[in-house]
């Protein structure tokens, strides 16, 4: 059988969270897979191909595990593949800049795997710390090909695929003497002495930095006035630059809107009414919301996360978690909840146990995200009397700390209702500080993040706007049927503190939060269709229909 004939061949990366294994899994096959400076990042397992020689090569991100006897999910997903998949090639990805730790798990994979490549990953930041490692020593005392690699050098790619390639021929063969006797605290004992061998340390300059930085980045009265003060800046800056961004948006969208009336005008008129004046009107508003202030969002949270912040406002709210039955590590699904609460409760994975990420997950729709923000900054105007970014920010930091508390609260009350005493203990390695990556950031935020995140809204919001239409422009007695459907909700929203119009404004949220406020201005003014109100200023309109008090709008 040829070579082009042959199946794809198994490749699995594995090795410690936060030692890059995404980042060669993107270098390999070009994915483009999200990737985090903070441990616990991949729990899924990604899988993707790439060509080399001739040959086609399945790849599989493993999850991060520290080992393969634990009981872990990370771990247990990554010990079921190896169990699995006998015959794959296994690059263990280890970080140079702390090796010992990495060559613990990669010497339990040289015990179960066949075809085994060593990838000392990191080796730019190992030399910026003066950290040196003899690669060629480590590789005869281990019996297996060692490559060093930086993820965005693509020599250094190259050279990864042409180890593989060599392993999986048989051009290469492991010479590994370690006795099957080693467990994974014999394991960690000799990593320990293996590096001790192969690592040369010429300065401490960047550890001392570090430290001198987490003693106030995780200090006692330091940590969480740093957190709330990041949090508050990133807050004014997605404002400030949304505000612009969103009306350059609509004032677009809005001249495009007359080009498609009058490019449509041969047309039926129902028929254009329902496609721009419904469709395009709703997928517009939706766009020129939210899309602005979610990319500025997900780009300054990304270097964040990126710079390695993350995991420090996770072990700095760890303690509190732990007394409501889970762990710190909720803290980072909630911070992804900023941005959308879809991707907080899918990152409810990365918790331990079943029951955290239960709790995790129903707690999670507290945190307000991206989409309920403008919700909120109306809400804040409306108190305000005027526009104040400083104070908007505010007022979205107090919601967002509004809501951390009653996720505690409620996690609390679940974990007391499955009697669950205390949490597991949550041990957290706080990964080094890196200059964040203005690429990786950039397709994080944009590509990976934003669009994803508004093309999910877009499929919602373009029936929802055809719906919106039929029951704006659906006469019954000189009323829409939007009027009378408000009006028949308005004894029950008297009783919620608000009255039919903005009950149904929020009903129409929940495929998209961004169409409250444009429904409720449609209600307020009159307007048969979304595009009739969207220009009008949100605040101002409230505010001059009296929304004080009880709330009491209109009369339908």
């Amino acid at each position: 059988m040829s070579r082009k004939e042959t199946k794809p061949y198994p490749i699995a990366l594995a090795g410690n969270p936060n030692v890059g294994k995404s980042s060669i899994f993107n270098a390999l096959t070009g994915l483009h897979q999200h990737t985090g400076n903070w441990p616990g990042k991949t729990v899924a397992v990604a899988h993707g191909t790439y060509s080399y020689a001739a040959q086609t090569y399945d790849v599989t991100d493993l999850p991060g595990a520290y080992s393969l006897k634990t009981g872990s999910e990370e771990e247990r997903i990554a010990a079921e593949y190896l169990y699995t998949h006998t015959d794959a090639c296994v690059i263990a990805v280890c970080d140079a800049t702390c090796l010992a730790r990495s060559l613990s798990l990669a010497l339990q994979l040289m015990l179960r795997c066949r075809k085994l490549v060593i990838c000392v990953n990191l080796m730019d930041e190992a030399q910026a710390r003066g950290i040196q490692i003899d690669l060629r020593a480590l590789q005869m005392l281990l019996g297996v090909p060692v490559v060093g690699t930086c993820a965005s050098n693509a020599e250094d790619i190259r050279r990864l695929q042409q180890t593989i390639r060599d392993v999986t021929d048989g051009y290469i063969t492991s010479t590994t003497h370690l006795s099957d006797q080693f467990t994974p605290a014999d394991c960690v004992r000799h990593a320990r002495q293996l590096a001790a061998e192969v690592v040369q340390t010429t300065g401490n300059g960047g550890s001392q930095r570090n430290i001198r930085i987490d003693r106030i980045l995780t200090g006692k009265y330091t940590g969480t006035a740093v957190f709330l003060f990041l949090l508050a800046i990133l807050f004014w800056l997605t404002l400030e630059g949304s505000n612009v961004f969103s009306i350059w948006l609509q004032n677009g969208f809005d001249w495009l809107q007359q080009v498609l009336i009058r490019a449509c005008s041969h047309c039926p008129q129902r028929l254009t009414d329902a496609l721009i004046n419904g469709i395009y009107a709703t997928t517009a508003r939706v766009t020129a919301v939210m899309l602005p202030p979610a990319a500025i969002f997900f780009f300054l949270f990304s270097v964040l996360e990126d710079a390695g912040y993350l995991p420090r406002a996770s072990f700095l709210t760890d303690h509190k978690f732990a007394r409501c039955g889970t762990s710190g590590r909720q803290a980072l699904t909630m911070c992804m909840g900023l941005g959308c609460n879809a991707v907080g409760v899918t990152g409810c994975r990365i918790m331990t146990t079943r029951e955290e990420k239960l709790i995790a997950a129903c707690t999670n729709a507290m945190i307000p995200c991206n989409g309920r923000f403008p919700m909120l900054l109306t809400m804040g105007t409306v108190l305000l009397r005027h526009e104040n970014s400083v104070l908007l920010a505010l007022i979205l930091l107090a919601a967002v700390c509004v809501g951390a508390s009653g996720s505690l609260l409620v996690s609390a009350a679940i974990g007391k209702a499955l009697r669950r005493k205390s949490s597991a203990p949550f041990v957290l390695e706080l990964p080094a500080y890196r200059r964040p990556r203005l690429k990786k950031i950039l397709n994080d935020a944009i590509f990976v993040k934003t669009l994803h995140v508004l093309s999910r809204a877009l499929l919602v919001a373009a029936p929802a706007g055809l719906l919106l239409w039929v029951f704006g422009v659906w006469q019954m007695g000189g009323k829409s049927l939007l009027q009378w459907i408000a009006h028949a909700l308005d004894g029950v929203g008297q009783l919620m503190g608000m009255n039919g119009a903005i009950l149904l404004g929020f009903l129409f949220a929940i495929p998209a939060n961004e169409l409250a406020i444009p429904v409720i201005l449609m209600l307020l003014t009159q307007q048969n269709t979304l595009s009739g109100a969207q220009g009008l200023d949100a605040a101002m309109q409230l505010i001059n229909y009296g929304i004080t008090g009880k709330l009491s709008l209109i009369h339908i």
